[in-house]
């Protein structure tokens, strides 16, 4: 399966999910056919007498059958969900202008994004805020050399970890290598796990002040050293408006309240107010959103951080500690940096570690889930494959 195209495995969807529904039906006849310029291909079934899915669309007992392989498939085979269900639930249309593909961390989404610029041309392009870090490979699970190898992949290592990135400085340099895609004629395919990228991108960001590194450090080094609940308190007596939409335990975002009204003297709500519009229509943008079941996820997260222990996460993090930069900036903030660099500094054995990388990674899972529930109402869900 692995070494399958998109084709193969879509025709080997639909004849495995005929088997099954042949099983339950007396007289049975199917012949899996193509039309130019289909991705998913489509079967014709026949029933020599009554039953629902002769009164089908054709499209619709595709479907049937495809959908019915690719739950007897992903029962058989632990690594097929990368090829299979997903696939078949997207079909390439020429009217696009480029995939956006998001997701909570181990969904599959890279995979995925993968599949589809191989398929299609296409140019894959970071919309994750800890993957743009150069720093750290493993523990942020950026596609590794072999996948470079297969498709062009952009904006992902491009910051070095003693710099802080942003969202509007990656919309602007992602406008960048979309217009360069679409110049080759490749399809833009954006992935990441971070929904304020894309918001960013296609709604608009408000248009904040820069905010001096002195102010920064000392409000990022107060959230460290006080906790979130103490800032909330703090912005609530300076900011009451914003304290109000902001949740006390979320410290990323109550210290960027405070370092804007410390600035500017002005509160965020009324930068938000003033809202810039985004930088990419997103009409003609298919957007999709991995959403698997939560035992699936679960599955996912604690195999990815096995792995990442296996191949060289502790390495790479003392790599960084060595460098000794201010535990304030985002990099050092990723999960696996404290998890392992407490291991490396004799608390705890690795099973530990890795047992808290697996509890902060379902953590932060399940915000990003919350996030795109809420926040990306309007982007298609594709579930698992028992969802679907």
């Amino acid at each position: 399966m692995d070494g399958g195209n998109n084709g193969d495995i879509d025709r080997f969807m639909a004849k495995t999910g005929t088997k099954i529904i042949a099983q339950r039906c007396d007289r049975f006849s199917t012949c899996i056919g193509w039309r130019e310029g289909d991705f998913s291909g489509y079967s014709f079934i026949k029933l020599a007498r009554g039953g629902g899915l002769r009164q089908m669309r054709r499209h619709g007992r595709d479907m049937t059958c495809r959908q019915a392989g690719a739950r007897r498939v992903t029962e058989s085979y632990q690594n097929v969900g990368h090829r299979d269900w997903r696939l078949t639930g997207l079909r390439a249309d020429r009217n696009w202008r480029g995939l956006a593909i998001a997701g909570p961390t181990a969904s599959g989404k890279s995979r995925l994004a993968l599949d589809w610029a191989s398929a299609h041309e296409g140019i894959i392009i970071n919309a994750d805020a800890m993957q743009v870090y150069s720093d750290l490979r493993v523990i942020t699970a950026r596609p590794g050399e072999a996948d470079e190898a297969i498709v062009p992949h952009r904006l992902y290592g491009i910051v070095d970890g003693s710099q802080a990135g942003s969202a509007q400085i990656w919309a602007e340099r992602a406008c960048a290598e979309i217009a360069a895609a679409r110049a080759q004629g490749a399809l833009p395919v954006l992935v990441g796990g971070t929904g304020l990228y894309f918001r960013a991108l296609f709604e608009g960001l408000a248009d904040l002040p820069d905010i001096p590194d002195a102010i920064r450090r000392k409000w990022r080094e107060r959230a460290t050293d006080e906790g979130s609940m103490a800032l909330h308190a703090e912005l609530r007596r300076r900011d009451p408006a914003m304290a109000a939409r902001l949740r006390p335990s979320d410290a990323q975002r109550v210290t960027r309240a405070l370092e804007v009204i410390d600035t500017t003297g002005r509160s965020l709500a009324a930068y938000h107010e003033a809202a810039t519009t985004g930088l990419e229509d997103p009409a003609g943008w298919e957007r999709v959103c991995l959403l698997p079941e939560r035992e699936v996820l679960h599955g996912a997260i604690a195999a990815r951080v096995r792995a990442m222990i296996a191949h060289g996460a502790v390495g790479e993090v003392e790599a960084l500690l060595a460098r000794k930069l201010h535990r304030a900036l985002p990099v050092m903030k990723a999960i696996g940096v404290n998890e392992l660099g407490a291991y490396l500094a004799g608390e705890g054995t690795i099973d530990e570690a890795q047992a808290r990388m697996m509890a902060a990674t379902r953590r932060y899972a399940k915000r990003q889930v919350t996030w795109m529930r809420t926040q990306m109402v309007d982007w298609r869900v594709l579930g698992s494959a028992a969802a679907m």
